[in-house]
């Protein structure tokens, strides 16, 4: 990726503080709330709809906090701190990578810890009806 730099970036969210490998970020765009307990920063985004982010998933925020989507592109997902779990009960612990397959849609779920991800789309997420998954 041209003009992308990585660097270590000391966070703190909600009062915990954790390193983060991120790229340079030549924007100042802020930390915005997107859900009930759920905030996002974009960390870079191209014309053509690839995007890294990071998300902070409060203690507190409900089992739906995620609306079910679609990645035709695919995602790949760092848990930082904290878990989050899929549909089918599948626990991601800190230190997880996670790949969904171009075409895959879920609904990730908070499990009642502070919850950092890194999140990385190669193509723009697509939004789904508000019904379960599963």
């Amino acid at each position: 990726m041209s003009g992308v730099h990585a660097a270590f970036d000391r966070l703190e969210i909600n009062g915990a503080r954790c390193s983060v490998l991120v790229p340079e970020r030549a924007g100042t765009e802020p930390w915005r709330e997107v859900g009930k307990g759920l905030t996002m920063l974009t960390l870079w985004k191209t014309p053509a709809g690839a995007k890294m982010v990071l998300y902070s998933i409060a203690e507190d925020a409900p089992h739906d906090v995620f609306r079910p989507h679609r990645h035709p592109g695919g995602e790949l997902c760092w848990v930082i701190k904290g878990a989050y779990q899929d549909e089918g009960g599948t626990r991601y612990e800190a230190g997880s990578e996670v790949w969904y397959d171009p075409g895959s849609q879920h609904a990730p779920r908070p499990t009642g810890q502070l919850t950092v991800l890194k999140v990385f789309w190669p193509a723009p997420v697509q939004i789904l009806e508000t019904q379960p998954l599963s």
